[in-house]
């Protein structure tokens, strides 16, 4: 093999490395945006639902949305732990999504540990809404840090 298309070879593997690592940074900062607004939409249907129907139904597809949310957020932590580990020159970025990550282990525990107190405490949907956007809002800045260190 002449050196040229060592170096060509060379090229080529680390592009696709690059492409692999931009997926998986870009696919996890796509799910914790979408997580973001499924929150939302929960908050928002959640308060009109409240207020139209009683509290059977009105419970009945209240805890169907709260599972609907926990699977999206079990399916973006290895997501999330693939994005960390392919941040490798960049620290600034690991340390955002990192950030990100743990916002969102946050939610996922803030019901385990306050229970019914955010149940019936209207500033449980507000905490909610706080968490998830700061957590999309650091996987973008970890997105923006990717691309100009990456």
């Amino acid at each position: 093999m002449r050196p040229t298309e060592m170096a060509v070879n060379i090229q080529v593997e680390s592009h696709s490395k690059f492409c692999i690592k931009s997926f998986l940074v870009r696919f996890y900062c796509w799910m914790v945006v979408a997580f973001f607004g499924a929150v939302l939409l929960d908050a928002v249907y959640a308060g009109a639902m409240r207020r139209v129907l009683d509290s059977g139904p009105a419970a009945t597809v209240s805890s169907e949305v709260s599972d609907f949310l926990l699977l999206m957020i079990a399916a973006t932590v290895p997501v999330a732990i693939l994005a960390l580990s392919s941040c490798g020159q960049s620290k600034s970025a690991r340390h955002l999504f990192a950030a990100s990550l743990a916002l969102l282990m946050g939610e996922l525990l803030l019901p385990i540990v306050f229970g019914s107190l955010l149940v019936e405490a209207y500033a449980g949907t507000w905490i909610r809404i706080f968490l998830s956007g700061s957590a999309s809002i650091l996987a973008l800045m970890g997105l923006n840090r990717f691309y100009l260190r990456g």
